[in-house]
């Protein structure tokens, strides 16, 4: 019996050939290869013929956005055009959500999932540089002015931008959300000080929602066709950034079309900015490598780790080089920058830092979903001013097992599960290819 609970143990701490992914992980892929919304509107000679022809736009016109969402600006002009007949070879399930029809017309809005390995394969054949870091979600302050010299609203009524916030979906690479508006999100910040940008008071409700960035989004209505919006993003540490764009009514579009797309184009910019920040490095180029140590105090909070390591998209390799019940000592693989892989692990709930002499540092962040890393204790092999590698007398080697009970691991996101179909239909049951 416990010869079989060592080789248990072992396999938990082995890199394995494939990629450990949980339901949450699961569903994040799901969610960055999947279409939403799309709509197709086909007349044809018959009500079938017109359905049929739907289906394929709406096949191409969902994969057009999908490779459009995971692609950098400066590599949208060379993605693929693929066409009608061979973007169906792509899909892997369709949701049709509301439909219209008539003896020659059909009119449909759909979910669309890809094959994510099959996109994947496509951008790297087409030697374009990608995506598929989804980035924690981004907790949106919508603040309104009706005019440039009206005082502001954020939680009081009338306020159709945060309207137009609570109507749009949560999803893609930057998940947005909303506060709710009770009575805890009034105590935290007032409209006032989201205006006067006050860095505590939306640390506050970053606090309440236990998430780590926000942004306040600060339309101010210009006119009745022109809406100027401020954007300022503020995280729980580090220094505030600021942006600015403007968004003109179209002939003919509503209030409420205007303001949603207003949305769009704030979430957009977000979307660019970390589809800039965490591209992928081409399939060609070599892994790097890194030497890293990672505090523990429990075999919980290691495997944790290990876990969430394993679910990294840039991460290429996991090699045990000691372990010990307080650190583990890893070479890390890896793709891309040190900054890009930081910037990623932290969407897992991991601080990435430099301790000198070329050795790195891996922390579970506490409140990332698993028991806090603590810091190693003094004299156990040297403190954080002095690191030592663990590779040395006394210390486990790979593949022993320590004395602690396996713990539980934790995801490392909650993203946002698909939405239910309502009364629509699922054409070809999901399978995503692992």
């Amino acid at each position: 019996m416990a010869v079989a609970a060592v080789f248990a143990l072992v396999g938990l701490l082995l890199p394995g050939d494939g990629r450990a992914q949980d339901g949450a992980a699961l569903a994040a892929t799901q969610e960055l290869f999947t279409a939403r919304d799309v709509t197709v509107d086909v007349t044809a000679d018959n009500a079938l013929k017109a359905r049929d022809q739907a289906l394929l736009e709406a096949q191409a016109k969902g994969l057009a956005q999908v490779l459009r969402d995971l692609t950098p600006p400066g590599e949208q002009g060379r993605v693929p055009q693929v066409s009608a007949q061979d973007a169906q070879n792509y899909v892997l399930s369709l949701q049709v959500k509301d439909e219209k029809r008539s003896s020659v017309r059909y009119i449909a809005t759909l979910d669309i999932l890809y094959n994510p390995n099959a996109v994947r394969a496509l951008l790297r054949q087409s030697g374009i540089s990608f995506t598929e870091t989804a980035r924690t979600p981004v907790l949106v302050l919508p603040l309104w002015q009706s005019a440039a010299d009206a005082p502001p609203t954020l939680w009081e009524d009338p306020n159709p931008w945060r309207e137009a916030w609570q109507r749009r979906p949560s999803g893609g690479l930057v998940p947005a959300t909303t506060p709710l508006g009770d009575l805890g999100d009034l105590q935290a910040i007032s409209a006032d000080e989201a205006a006067a940008r006050q860095a505590g008071a939306v640390r506050r409700i970053l606090q309440r929602y236990e998430m780590t960035e926000g942004v306040i989004a600060h339309a101010i209505r210009s006119g009745e066709s022109r809406l100027q919006i401020e954007l300022t993003r503020l995280r729980l540490a580090g220094e505030p950034t600021q942006a600015s764009l403007s968004v003109d009514r179209q002939p003919g579009e509503d209030e409420a079309a205007f303001l949603t797309r207003a949305t769009n184009e704030v979430a957009n910019r977000l979307r660019d900015e970390w589809r800039a920040a965490t591209v992928a490095a081409s399939a060609s180029e070599a892994p790097s490598q890194v030497t890293v140590l990672v505090p523990t105090g429990s075999l919980d909070t290691w495997l944790t780790v290990r876990e969430r390591l394993s679910q990294v998209p840039i991460v290429r390799g996991v090699d045990i080089q000691a372990l010990s019940r307080e650190r583990a000592q890893i070479l890390l693989g890896y793709v891309g920058s040190q900054d890009q892989l930081a910037l990623t692990l932290a969407q897992y709930g991991l601080d990435l830092s430099d301790l000198g002499g070329g050795l790195w540092q891996i922390e579970l962040r506490r409140g990332a979903g698993g028991a806090p890393a603590p810091q190693a204790p003094a004299g156990a092999g040297g403190g954080l001013g002095q690191p030592q590698p663990l590779a040395q007398p006394g210390m486990m080697p790979q593949g022993q097992a320590p004395g602690a009970a396996p713990g539980q691991p934790q995801p490392p996101l909650q993203p946002q599960q698909p939405r239910p179909a309502g009364q629509g239909q699922v054409i070809v049951p999901p399978a995503v290819a692992q």
